[in-house]
Protein backbone atom coordinates (compact mmCIF):
# COMPACT_ATOMS: atom_id res chain seq x y z
CA UNK A 1 0.00 0.00 0.00
CA UNK A 2 1.44 3.41 -0.99
CA UNK A 3 2.30 6.08 1.58
CA UNK A 4 -0.45 8.30 0.15
CA UNK A 5 -3.03 5.55 0.45
CA UNK A 6 -1.92 4.81 4.00
CA UNK A 7 -2.24 8.50 4.85
CA UNK A 8 -5.78 8.76 3.51
CA UNK A 9 -6.83 5.52 5.23
CA UNK A 10 -5.52 6.86 8.54
CA UNK A 11 -7.07 10.28 7.86
CA UNK A 12 -10.44 8.73 7.10
CA UNK A 13 -10.43 7.07 10.49
CA UNK A 14 -9.79 10.45 12.10
CA UNK A 15 -12.95 11.84 10.50
CA UNK A 16 -15.13 10.27 13.17
CA UNK A 17 -15.75 13.72 14.63
CA UNK A 18 -17.25 14.77 11.30
CA UNK A 19 -18.81 11.53 10.13
CA UNK A 20 -19.72 9.18 13.00
CA UNK A 21 -18.92 5.65 11.80
CA UNK A 22 -17.93 2.35 13.38
CA UNK A 23 -14.25 1.56 13.84
CA UNK A 24 -13.12 -0.28 10.73
CA UNK A 25 -10.90 -3.25 10.21
CA UNK A 26 -8.52 -3.43 7.25
CA UNK A 27 -10.64 -3.61 4.08
CA UNK A 28 -9.90 -5.45 0.87
CA UNK A 29 -11.91 -6.49 -2.16
CA UNK A 30 -12.22 -9.79 -4.02
CA UNK A 31 -12.81 -9.69 -7.78
CA UNK A 32 -14.73 -12.68 -9.08
CA UNK A 33 -14.74 -11.72 -12.74
CA UNK A 34 -18.07 -9.91 -12.73
CA UNK A 35 -18.36 -8.69 -9.15
CA UNK A 36 -16.25 -6.95 -6.52
CA UNK A 37 -17.11 -8.12 -3.02
CA UNK A 38 -15.89 -6.26 0.04
CA UNK A 39 -13.92 -8.43 2.49
CA UNK A 40 -13.00 -8.28 6.16
CA UNK A 41 -15.68 -5.81 7.23
CA UNK A 42 -16.55 -5.48 10.89
CA UNK A 43 -19.32 -7.54 12.39
CA UNK A 44 -22.77 -6.05 11.93
CA UNK A 45 -21.72 -3.82 9.05
CA UNK A 46 -22.87 -4.02 5.48
CA UNK A 47 -20.79 -5.78 2.87
CA UNK A 48 -20.85 -4.05 -0.51
CA UNK A 49 -21.11 -5.80 -3.84
CA UNK A 50 -20.34 -4.04 -7.14
CA UNK A 51 -21.00 -5.37 -10.59
CA UNK A 52 -18.22 -4.36 -12.96
CA UNK A 53 -16.98 -4.51 -16.49
CA UNK A 54 -13.43 -4.57 -17.76
CA UNK A 55 -12.07 -1.47 -19.41
CA UNK A 56 -8.63 -2.69 -20.34
CA UNK A 57 -5.18 -2.68 -18.80
CA UNK A 58 -6.45 -4.22 -15.63
CA UNK A 59 -8.78 -1.30 -14.86
CA UNK A 60 -12.38 -1.76 -13.80
CA UNK A 61 -15.57 0.29 -14.09
CA UNK A 62 -18.21 0.06 -11.38
CA UNK A 63 -21.61 -0.09 -13.07
CA UNK A 64 -23.97 -1.02 -10.22
CA UNK A 65 -23.94 -1.44 -6.47
CA UNK A 66 -25.92 -3.76 -4.24
CA UNK A 67 -26.82 -2.20 -0.90
CA UNK A 68 -28.72 -5.14 0.54
CA UNK A 69 -26.23 -7.95 1.03
CA UNK A 70 -23.97 -8.69 3.98
CA UNK A 71 -21.09 -11.14 4.25
CA UNK A 72 -20.96 -11.22 8.03
CA UNK A 73 -23.29 -12.37 10.73
CA UNK A 74 -25.51 -9.72 12.19
CA UNK A 75 -27.93 -6.98 11.13
CA UNK A 76 -26.69 -4.55 8.46
CA UNK A 77 -27.79 -1.38 10.20
CA UNK A 78 -24.72 0.86 10.59
CA UNK A 79 -23.91 3.82 8.42
CA UNK A 80 -20.25 3.57 7.50
CA UNK A 81 -17.29 4.31 5.29
CA UNK A 82 -16.65 2.63 1.97
CA UNK A 83 -13.09 2.55 0.65
CA UNK A 84 -13.03 2.34 -3.13
CA UNK A 85 -9.26 2.72 -3.10
CA UNK A 86 -8.66 -0.47 -1.12
CA UNK A 87 -6.75 -3.33 -2.72
CA UNK A 88 -8.74 -5.38 -5.27
CA UNK A 89 -7.40 -8.82 -6.17
CA UNK A 90 -8.80 -11.81 -7.97
CA UNK A 91 -8.42 -15.39 -6.79
CA UNK A 92 -5.04 -15.59 -8.55
CA UNK A 93 -3.72 -12.53 -6.70
CA UNK A 94 -3.78 -10.16 -9.70
CA UNK A 95 -4.48 -6.58 -8.54
CA UNK A 96 -7.02 -4.25 -10.19
CA UNK A 97 -8.00 -0.58 -9.83
CA UNK A 98 -11.36 1.15 -10.21
CA UNK A 99 -11.04 4.05 -12.66
CA UNK A 100 -14.71 4.83 -13.33
CA UNK A 101 -17.99 4.83 -11.47
CA UNK A 102 -21.40 4.80 -13.10
CA UNK A 103 -23.77 7.74 -13.47
CA UNK A 104 -25.92 8.14 -10.37
CA UNK A 105 -24.11 5.31 -8.56
CA UNK A 106 -24.60 6.73 -5.04
CA UNK A 107 -27.65 8.89 -5.78
CA UNK A 108 -29.94 9.24 -2.74
CA UNK A 109 -27.73 6.85 -0.77
CA UNK A 110 -28.78 6.66 2.88
CA UNK A 111 -26.37 4.01 4.18
CA UNK A 112 -22.99 5.75 3.82
CA UNK A 113 -21.24 8.47 5.77
CA UNK A 114 -17.88 8.60 4.03
CA UNK A 115 -16.52 7.50 0.66
CA UNK A 116 -12.83 7.24 -0.19
CA UNK A 117 -12.60 7.65 -3.95
CA UNK A 118 -10.20 5.43 -5.91
CA UNK A 119 -6.85 6.95 -6.86
CA UNK A 120 -7.35 5.87 -10.50
CA UNK A 121 -10.73 7.61 -10.82
CA UNK A 122 -10.83 9.77 -13.98
CA UNK A 123 -14.21 11.52 -13.47
CA UNK A 124 -17.01 12.08 -10.99
CA UNK A 125 -19.98 11.39 -13.25
CA UNK A 126 -23.39 12.98 -13.54
CA UNK A 127 -25.59 12.68 -10.44
CA UNK A 128 -23.04 10.42 -8.74
CA UNK A 129 -23.81 11.73 -5.24
CA UNK A 130 -27.02 13.57 -5.97
CA UNK A 131 -29.72 13.74 -3.32
CA UNK A 132 -33.30 14.44 -4.29
CA UNK A 133 -36.22 14.99 -1.94
CA UNK A 134 -35.45 11.78 -0.04
CA UNK A 135 -32.05 13.13 1.04
CA UNK A 136 -28.76 11.41 1.70
CA UNK A 137 -26.62 10.35 4.67
CA UNK A 138 -23.27 11.07 2.96
CA UNK A 139 -21.11 13.54 4.88
CA UNK A 140 -17.54 13.19 3.63
CA UNK A 141 -15.79 12.55 0.32
CA UNK A 142 -12.04 11.82 0.44
CA UNK A 143 -10.08 12.54 -2.74
CA UNK A 144 -7.10 10.33 -3.58
CA UNK A 145 -4.96 10.32 -6.69
CA UNK A 146 -4.63 13.04 -9.32
CA UNK A 147 -6.63 11.83 -12.32
CA UNK A 148 -10.12 13.31 -11.79
CA UNK A 149 -10.57 15.36 -14.97
CA UNK A 150 -14.23 16.34 -14.64
CA UNK A 151 -17.10 16.66 -12.18
CA UNK A 152 -20.35 15.98 -13.99
CA UNK A 153 -23.69 17.76 -14.08
CA UNK A 154 -25.61 17.46 -10.78
CA UNK A 155 -22.78 15.35 -9.30
CA UNK A 156 -23.61 16.50 -5.73
CA UNK A 157 -26.87 18.31 -6.50
CA UNK A 158 -28.85 19.22 -3.35
CA UNK A 159 -26.86 16.85 -1.17
CA UNK A 160 -27.45 18.81 2.02
CA UNK A 161 -25.80 16.20 4.26
CA UNK A 162 -22.31 16.49 2.79
CA UNK A 163 -20.02 18.72 4.88
CA UNK A 164 -16.49 18.05 3.62
CA UNK A 165 -14.58 17.21 0.49
CA UNK A 166 -11.15 16.27 1.80
CA UNK A 167 -8.07 16.58 -0.38
CA UNK A 168 -6.84 18.66 -3.29
CA UNK A 169 -8.43 17.90 -6.66
CA UNK A 170 -5.55 17.67 -9.11
CA UNK A 171 -5.88 18.05 -12.88
CA UNK A 172 -9.58 18.94 -12.95
CA UNK A 173 -10.56 20.56 -16.27
CA UNK A 174 -14.34 21.03 -16.01
CA UNK A 175 -17.23 21.25 -13.53
CA UNK A 176 -20.74 20.62 -14.82
CA UNK A 177 -23.90 22.66 -14.36
CA UNK A 178 -25.52 22.31 -10.93
CA UNK A 179 -22.67 20.09 -9.71
CA UNK A 180 -22.81 21.40 -6.12
CA UNK A 181 -26.08 23.32 -6.30
CA UNK A 182 -27.83 23.39 -2.94
CA UNK A 183 -25.05 21.68 -0.92
CA UNK A 184 -25.90 23.99 1.95
CA UNK A 185 -23.66 22.32 4.57
CA UNK A 186 -20.53 21.90 2.42
CA UNK A 187 -17.82 23.97 4.12
CA UNK A 188 -14.62 23.61 2.17
CA UNK A 189 -12.48 25.26 1.14
CA UNK A 190 -12.47 23.49 -2.21
CA UNK A 191 -8.91 23.45 -3.56
CA UNK A 192 -8.19 22.62 -7.20
CA UNK A 193 -4.83 22.32 -8.93
CA UNK A 194 -5.52 22.83 -12.62
CA UNK A 195 -3.72 24.59 -15.48
CA UNK A 196 -7.07 25.16 -17.19
CA UNK A 197 -10.42 24.81 -15.40
CA UNK A 198 -13.74 25.67 -17.06
CA UNK A 199 -17.31 25.81 -15.80
CA UNK A 200 -20.04 24.20 -17.90
CA UNK A 201 -23.65 25.35 -18.16
CA UNK A 202 -25.43 28.26 -16.53
CA UNK A 203 -28.99 27.26 -15.69
CA UNK A 204 -28.70 25.84 -12.17
CA UNK A 205 -25.66 27.55 -10.63
CA UNK A 206 -22.71 25.25 -9.96
CA UNK A 207 -22.27 26.31 -6.31
CA UNK A 208 -25.57 28.16 -5.90
CA UNK A 209 -26.90 28.19 -2.33
CA UNK A 210 -23.77 26.54 -0.90
CA UNK A 211 -24.43 28.75 2.09
CA UNK A 212 -21.69 27.21 4.29
CA UNK A 213 -18.89 27.17 1.70
CA UNK A 214 -15.98 29.30 2.88
CA UNK A 215 -13.44 29.11 0.08
CA UNK A 216 -12.78 28.20 -3.55
CA UNK A 217 -9.13 28.19 -4.61
CA UNK A 218 -7.71 27.37 -8.04
CA UNK A 219 -3.96 26.96 -8.35
CA UNK A 220 -3.69 27.50 -12.09
CA UNK A 221 -6.30 29.26 -14.20
CA UNK A 222 -10.06 29.35 -14.57
CA UNK A 223 -10.72 29.97 -18.27
CA UNK A 224 -13.81 30.94 -20.25
CA UNK A 225 -17.09 32.19 -18.81
CA UNK A 226 -18.10 32.40 -15.19
CA UNK A 227 -21.67 31.11 -15.61
CA UNK A 228 -24.81 32.63 -14.16
CA UNK A 229 -25.47 31.98 -10.46
CA UNK A 230 -22.05 30.37 -10.04
CA UNK A 231 -21.75 31.26 -6.31
CA UNK A 232 -25.21 32.79 -5.93
CA UNK A 233 -26.13 33.20 -2.24
CA UNK A 234 -22.92 31.67 -0.92
CA UNK A 235 -23.25 33.92 2.10
CA UNK A 236 -20.22 32.55 4.04
CA UNK A 237 -17.84 32.49 1.08
CA UNK A 238 -14.79 34.49 2.16
CA UNK A 239 -12.08 33.59 -0.35
CA UNK A 240 -12.16 33.07 -4.10
CA UNK A 241 -8.97 32.58 -6.11
CA UNK A 242 -9.56 32.17 -9.83
CA UNK A 243 -5.91 32.07 -10.81
CA UNK A 244 -2.50 31.81 -9.22
CA UNK A 245 -1.33 34.36 -11.81
CA UNK A 246 -1.58 38.18 -11.51
CA UNK A 247 -4.37 38.31 -14.12
CA UNK A 248 -7.22 35.94 -14.86
CA UNK A 249 -8.48 34.49 -18.13
CA UNK A 250 -12.21 34.82 -17.55
CA UNK A 251 -14.06 35.90 -20.72
CA UNK A 252 -17.36 36.95 -19.14
CA UNK A 253 -18.98 37.38 -15.73
CA UNK A 254 -22.38 35.72 -15.56
CA UNK A 255 -25.61 37.08 -14.11
CA UNK A 256 -25.64 36.85 -10.30
CA UNK A 257 -22.35 34.94 -10.37
CA UNK A 258 -21.45 36.24 -6.88
CA UNK A 259 -24.81 37.71 -5.92
CA UNK A 260 -25.27 37.82 -2.16
CA UNK A 261 -21.72 36.74 -1.26
CA UNK A 262 -21.87 39.09 1.70
CA UNK A 263 -18.79 37.62 3.45
CA UNK A 264 -16.50 37.75 0.41
CA UNK A 265 -13.39 39.72 1.36
CA UNK A 266 -10.61 38.14 -0.68
CA UNK A 267 -11.15 37.88 -4.45
CA UNK A 268 -8.16 37.34 -6.72
CA UNK A 269 -7.02 38.27 -9.17
CA UNK A 270 -9.17 41.35 -9.79
CA UNK A 271 -7.33 42.10 -13.04
CA UNK A 272 -9.25 40.58 -15.96
CA UNK A 273 -7.13 40.25 -19.08
CA UNK A 274 -9.87 38.87 -21.36
CA UNK A 275 -13.33 39.61 -19.90
CA UNK A 276 -15.46 41.54 -22.41
CA UNK A 277 -18.90 41.13 -20.79
CA UNK A 278 -20.24 41.73 -17.28
CA UNK A 279 -23.81 40.63 -16.74
CA UNK A 280 -26.32 42.03 -14.27
CA UNK A 281 -25.94 41.32 -10.54
CA UNK A 282 -22.50 39.77 -11.03
CA UNK A 283 -21.29 41.11 -7.65
CA UNK A 284 -24.47 42.56 -6.15
CA UNK A 285 -24.35 42.90 -2.35
CA UNK A 286 -20.72 41.81 -2.02
CA UNK A 287 -20.48 44.48 0.66
CA UNK A 288 -17.13 43.39 2.15
CA UNK A 289 -15.26 42.86 -1.12
CA UNK A 290 -12.26 45.19 -1.20
CA UNK A 291 -9.85 46.18 -3.92
CA UNK A 292 -9.59 47.54 -7.45
CA UNK A 293 -11.22 45.99 -10.51
CA UNK A 294 -9.25 46.26 -13.77
CA UNK A 295 -10.51 45.15 -17.22
CA UNK A 296 -7.96 44.98 -20.04
CA UNK A 297 -9.96 43.68 -23.03
CA UNK A 298 -10.32 46.07 -26.03
CA UNK A 299 -14.04 46.51 -25.31
CA UNK A 300 -16.27 45.86 -22.31
CA UNK A 301 -20.06 45.65 -22.25
CA UNK A 302 -22.14 45.67 -19.07
CA UNK A 303 -25.54 44.08 -19.63
CA UNK A 304 -28.87 44.52 -17.87
CA UNK A 305 -31.70 42.14 -17.01
CA UNK A 306 -35.47 42.42 -16.80
CA UNK A 307 -35.29 43.35 -13.12
CA UNK A 308 -32.00 45.19 -12.91
CA UNK A 309 -29.98 44.66 -9.74
CA UNK A 310 -26.76 46.44 -10.71
CA UNK A 311 -23.59 44.47 -11.39
CA UNK A 312 -21.69 46.06 -8.47
CA UNK A 313 -24.61 47.49 -6.50
CA UNK A 314 -23.95 47.42 -2.78
CA UNK A 315 -20.21 46.75 -3.16
CA UNK A 316 -19.54 49.24 -0.39
CA UNK A 317 -15.83 48.39 -0.01
CA UNK A 318 -14.42 48.36 -3.57
CA UNK A 319 -12.16 51.35 -4.23
CA UNK A 320 -11.81 51.65 -8.01
CA UNK A 321 -13.09 50.36 -11.35
CA UNK A 322 -10.82 50.72 -14.38
CA UNK A 323 -11.38 49.85 -18.04
CA UNK A 324 -8.12 50.03 -19.97
CA UNK A 325 -9.88 49.41 -23.28
CA UNK A 326 -13.30 51.03 -23.75
CA UNK A 327 -16.62 50.48 -22.04
CA UNK A 328 -19.30 50.68 -24.74
CA UNK A 329 -23.06 51.21 -24.84
CA UNK A 330 -24.53 51.82 -21.40
CA UNK A 331 -23.71 52.33 -17.77
CA UNK A 332 -26.75 50.34 -16.60
CA UNK A 333 -29.24 51.10 -13.87
CA UNK A 334 -27.84 50.70 -10.33
CA UNK A 335 -24.42 49.70 -11.71
CA UNK A 336 -22.44 51.22 -8.82
CA UNK A 337 -25.39 52.02 -6.56
CA UNK A 338 -24.22 52.64 -2.96
CA UNK A 339 -20.56 51.87 -3.66
CA UNK A 340 -19.67 54.27 -0.89
CA UNK A 341 -15.88 53.59 -0.88
CA UNK A 342 -15.50 53.82 -4.65
CA UNK A 343 -13.08 56.66 -5.42
CA UNK A 344 -12.38 56.30 -9.14
CA UNK A 345 -14.25 55.06 -12.22
CA UNK A 346 -12.38 54.94 -15.52
CA UNK A 347 -14.51 53.80 -18.45
CA UNK A 348 -12.00 54.20 -21.28
CA UNK A 349 -8.29 54.34 -21.90
CA UNK A 350 -8.85 57.15 -24.42
CA UNK A 351 -9.68 60.82 -23.83
CA UNK A 352 -13.30 60.46 -25.01
CA UNK A 353 -16.04 58.05 -23.89
CA UNK A 354 -18.42 56.46 -26.44
CA UNK A 355 -21.01 55.58 -23.77
CA UNK A 356 -24.53 56.25 -25.08
CA UNK A 357 -26.53 56.06 -21.83
CA UNK A 358 -25.91 56.57 -18.15
CA UNK A 359 -29.00 54.95 -16.70
CA UNK A 360 -31.06 55.68 -13.60
CA UNK A 361 -29.03 55.59 -10.34
CA UNK A 362 -26.00 54.17 -12.18
CA UNK A 363 -23.55 55.97 -9.88
CA UNK A 364 -25.98 56.80 -7.07
CA UNK A 365 -24.58 57.06 -3.55
CA UNK A 366 -20.89 56.87 -4.47
CA UNK A 367 -20.07 59.37 -1.75
CA UNK A 368 -16.26 58.90 -2.02
CA UNK A 369 -16.12 59.22 -5.81
CA UNK A 370 -13.79 62.01 -6.90
CA UNK A 371 -12.79 60.86 -10.38
CA UNK A 372 -14.87 59.72 -13.35
CA UNK A 373 -12.87 59.57 -16.58
CA UNK A 374 -13.06 60.43 -19.30
CA UNK A 375 -15.89 62.90 -18.75
CA UNK A 376 -15.91 64.02 -22.37
CA UNK A 377 -18.69 62.10 -24.15
CA UNK A 378 -19.06 61.90 -27.93
CA UNK A 379 -22.19 59.69 -28.02
CA UNK A 380 -24.09 60.25 -24.78
CA UNK A 381 -27.81 60.78 -25.42
CA UNK A 382 -29.35 60.07 -22.01
CA UNK A 383 -28.52 60.64 -18.35
CA UNK A 384 -31.25 58.99 -16.26
CA UNK A 385 -32.96 59.97 -13.04
CA UNK A 386 -30.49 60.34 -10.16
CA UNK A 387 -27.70 58.88 -12.27
CA UNK A 388 -25.06 60.81 -10.31
CA UNK A 389 -27.16 61.65 -7.26
CA UNK A 390 -25.40 61.64 -3.88
CA UNK A 391 -21.94 61.83 -5.44
CA UNK A 392 -21.08 65.28 -4.04
CA UNK A 393 -17.29 64.91 -4.38
CA UNK A 394 -17.13 64.09 -8.09
CA UNK A 395 -14.85 66.70 -9.66
CA UNK A 396 -13.90 67.95 -13.13
CA UNK A 397 -15.63 69.23 -16.26
CA UNK A 398 -18.67 67.41 -17.64
CA UNK A 399 -18.66 67.72 -21.46
CA UNK A 400 -21.05 66.38 -24.11
CA UNK A 401 -19.33 67.00 -27.43
CA UNK A 402 -21.71 65.96 -30.22
CA UNK A 403 -24.84 67.30 -31.96
CA UNK A 404 -27.43 64.55 -31.37
CA UNK A 405 -30.25 65.29 -28.87
CA UNK A 406 -29.60 64.42 -25.25
CA UNK A 407 -31.99 64.18 -22.30
CA UNK A 408 -31.46 64.63 -18.56
CA UNK A 409 -33.72 62.99 -15.97
CA UNK A 410 -34.60 64.21 -12.50
CA UNK A 411 -31.49 64.98 -10.41
CA UNK A 412 -29.43 63.44 -13.22
CA UNK A 413 -26.26 65.24 -12.12
CA UNK A 414 -27.10 65.07 -8.46
CA UNK A 415 -28.97 66.97 -5.78
CA UNK A 416 -26.91 68.46 -4.31
CA UNK A 417 -25.03 68.47 -7.57
CA UNK A 418 -21.58 67.05 -8.16
CA UNK A 419 -18.47 69.17 -7.58
CA UNK A 420 -18.04 70.00 -11.26
CA UNK A 421 -16.11 73.12 -12.28
CA UNK A 422 -18.02 73.47 -15.53
CA UNK A 423 -20.68 71.76 -17.61
CA UNK A 424 -20.56 72.11 -21.41
CA UNK A 425 -23.36 70.57 -23.46
CA UNK A 426 -22.92 71.07 -27.18
CA UNK A 427 -25.91 68.88 -28.13
CA UNK A 428 -29.52 70.07 -28.23
CA UNK A 429 -31.27 69.09 -25.01
CA UNK A 430 -34.63 67.38 -25.47
CA UNK A 431 -35.57 67.19 -21.76
CA UNK A 432 -34.31 68.58 -18.45
CA UNK A 433 -35.72 67.06 -15.28
CA UNK A 434 -36.09 68.64 -11.85
CA UNK A 435 -33.06 69.91 -9.90
CA UNK A 436 -30.66 70.08 -12.82
CA UNK A 437 -27.29 70.86 -11.17
CA UNK A 438 -29.15 72.35 -8.21
CA UNK A 439 -26.96 73.14 -5.19
CA UNK A 440 -23.77 72.28 -7.06
CA UNK A 441 -21.06 73.38 -4.60
CA UNK A 442 -18.28 74.39 -7.03
CA UNK A 443 -19.89 74.97 -10.44
CA UNK A 444 -18.52 78.08 -12.14
CA UNK A 445 -19.71 77.80 -15.74
CA UNK A 446 -22.67 76.15 -17.47
CA UNK A 447 -22.82 76.36 -21.25
CA UNK A 448 -25.50 75.05 -23.59
CA UNK A 449 -24.40 75.10 -27.21
CA UNK A 450 -27.77 74.49 -28.82
CA UNK A 451 -31.51 74.55 -28.10
CA UNK A 452 -32.86 73.32 -24.81
CA UNK A 453 -36.29 72.12 -23.80
CA UNK A 454 -38.05 74.06 -21.07
CA UNK A 455 -36.30 73.10 -17.83
CA UNK A 456 -38.33 71.70 -14.97
CA UNK A 457 -38.32 73.21 -11.49
CA UNK A 458 -35.16 74.15 -9.59
CA UNK A 459 -33.05 74.49 -12.73
CA UNK A 460 -29.57 75.77 -11.69
CA UNK A 461 -30.94 76.46 -8.23
CA UNK A 462 -28.83 77.73 -5.31
CA UNK A 463 -25.36 77.70 -6.89
CA UNK A 464 -23.22 80.26 -5.07
CA UNK A 465 -20.12 79.84 -7.22
CA UNK A 466 -21.72 80.16 -10.67
CA UNK A 467 -20.09 82.79 -12.89
CA UNK A 468 -21.52 82.30 -16.37
CA UNK A 469 -24.59 80.59 -17.82
CA UNK A 470 -24.97 80.54 -21.58
CA UNK A 471 -28.16 79.48 -23.36
CA UNK A 472 -28.14 80.28 -27.10
CA UNK A 473 -31.90 80.08 -27.64
CA UNK A 474 -34.45 81.06 -25.06
CA UNK A 475 -36.67 78.09 -24.07
CA UNK A 476 -40.43 78.58 -23.91
CA UNK A 477 -40.39 78.66 -20.11
CA UNK A 478 -38.42 77.95 -16.96
CA UNK A 479 -39.76 75.85 -14.11
CA UNK A 480 -40.47 77.00 -10.59
CA UNK A 481 -37.46 78.34 -8.68
CA UNK A 482 -35.15 78.15 -11.70
CA UNK A 483 -31.98 80.18 -10.96
CA UNK A 484 -33.25 80.72 -7.41
CA UNK A 485 -30.64 81.80 -4.85
CA UNK A 486 -27.80 81.70 -7.34
CA UNK A 487 -24.65 83.76 -7.23
CA UNK A 488 -24.32 84.15 -10.97
CA UNK A 489 -22.10 86.94 -12.24
CA UNK A 490 -23.41 86.72 -15.75
CA UNK A 491 -26.22 84.93 -17.54
CA UNK A 492 -26.48 85.06 -21.31
CA UNK A 493 -29.69 83.92 -22.99
CA UNK A 494 -29.47 84.59 -26.69
CA UNK A 495 -31.96 84.29 -29.54
CA UNK A 496 -31.72 83.19 -33.13
CA UNK A 497 -31.39 86.78 -34.42
CA UNK A 498 -27.74 87.36 -33.59
CA UNK A 499 -24.71 88.46 -35.50
CA UNK A 500 -21.62 86.42 -36.33
CA UNK A 501 -20.24 87.07 -32.86
CA UNK A 502 -23.34 85.71 -31.20
CA UNK A 503 -24.72 89.09 -30.12
CA UNK A 504 -28.11 90.59 -30.89
CA UNK A 505 -28.39 92.64 -34.02
CA UNK A 506 -28.78 96.39 -33.78
CA UNK A 507 -32.15 97.48 -32.43
CA UNK A 508 -32.54 94.31 -30.35
CA UNK A 509 -30.69 95.53 -27.27
CA UNK A 510 -30.60 98.38 -24.78
CA UNK A 511 -27.66 100.80 -25.18
CA UNK A 512 -25.14 100.81 -22.35
CA UNK A 513 -26.22 104.27 -21.27
CA UNK A 514 -29.48 102.74 -20.00
CA UNK A 515 -27.67 100.57 -17.41
CA UNK A 516 -27.62 101.69 -13.82
CA UNK A 517 -24.72 103.92 -12.81
CA UNK A 518 -23.32 101.20 -10.51
CA UNK A 519 -23.13 98.69 -13.36
CA UNK A 520 -21.56 101.28 -15.65
CA UNK A 521 -18.96 102.05 -12.99
CA UNK A 522 -18.16 98.35 -12.61
CA UNK A 523 -17.82 98.02 -16.36
CA UNK A 524 -15.46 100.97 -16.57
CA UNK A 525 -13.24 99.58 -13.82
CA UNK A 526 -12.74 96.21 -15.52
CA UNK A 527 -9.56 95.61 -17.48
CA UNK A 528 -9.90 94.57 -21.09
CA UNK A 529 -8.50 91.12 -20.25
CA UNK A 530 -11.09 90.62 -17.51
CA UNK A 531 -13.88 91.70 -19.83
CA UNK A 532 -12.81 89.15 -22.42
CA UNK A 533 -12.33 86.42 -19.79
CA UNK A 534 -15.85 87.00 -18.51
CA UNK A 535 -17.29 87.21 -21.98
CA UNK A 536 -18.12 90.84 -21.29
CA UNK A 537 -16.24 92.36 -24.22
CA UNK A 538 -19.57 93.83 -25.27
CA UNK A 539 -22.36 94.87 -22.95
CA UNK A 540 -25.86 94.36 -24.23
CA UNK A 541 -29.16 94.36 -22.40
CA UNK A 542 -32.71 93.72 -23.63
CA UNK A 543 -35.06 96.56 -24.44
CA UNK A 544 -37.68 97.30 -21.79
CA UNK A 545 -35.99 95.67 -18.79
CA UNK A 546 -33.77 97.03 -16.07
CA UNK A 547 -31.12 95.67 -13.73
CA UNK A 548 -30.65 98.09 -10.89
CA UNK A 549 -28.07 95.75 -9.34
CA UNK A 550 -24.66 96.85 -8.14
CA UNK A 551 -23.01 93.59 -7.02
CA UNK A 552 -24.39 91.05 -9.48
CA UNK A 553 -24.55 91.58 -13.21
CA UNK A 554 -26.90 89.62 -15.43
CA UNK A 555 -26.25 90.01 -19.11
CA UNK A 556 -29.61 88.77 -20.43
CA UNK A 557 -30.78 88.91 -24.02
CA UNK A 558 -34.33 87.80 -24.69
CA UNK A 559 -36.37 87.98 -27.88
CA UNK A 560 -39.26 90.30 -27.18
CA UNK A 561 -39.53 93.83 -25.84
CA UNK A 562 -40.81 93.87 -22.29
CA UNK A 563 -40.25 90.14 -21.66
CA UNK A 564 -38.95 89.42 -18.17
CA UNK A 565 -37.19 86.38 -16.74
CA UNK A 566 -37.70 85.39 -13.12
CA UNK A 567 -34.39 84.84 -11.37
CA UNK A 568 -35.62 83.91 -7.94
Amino acid sequence: MSILNSFFRLFSLLLIAFCPILTLAEVSWLYSGNQIIEQNVEEGARGWIFTVKSSGSGLLQCTAIAQVGTNVTGAATSQRLIDLNASIKNSSGVEYKINQIATGLFKNNKTLDTIILPSALVAIPESAFRADSGGSSLKCIIITGNKIGSIGTFAFYKNTSITNIIGVINGLTSIGDGAFHGCSNLKGPIIINSPSLSFQGSKYGIFQSCSSLEGFIVNGDVVGALPSNLFHLCSKLKTVQLSSNPTNLITSLGSAAFYGCSSLTDFSPMVFSKASVINDAAFTSCSKLKGDFVFQAPTLTINTSKNTYGAFSGCASITSFKVEGTLINTLPKKLFHSCSSLKSIQVSGSDVSPITDIDTTAVYGCTSLTNFSPMVFNSLISVGDQAFDSTPNLKGDFVIDHTNPVRFGKEALGYPGCSFDSVFIKAPVSAIGDFFLAKSPTLKNCHFGSTIASPNKYFLYDIKTLNVVTIPYRPASFGENSFGDTGTRQMVIRISKHDSNGWLKDGMHTPRKNFSQAINNEWLNLSEGTKVARGWDKMRFPIGTSLGLSTVQWLVTIPEKGTLITTR
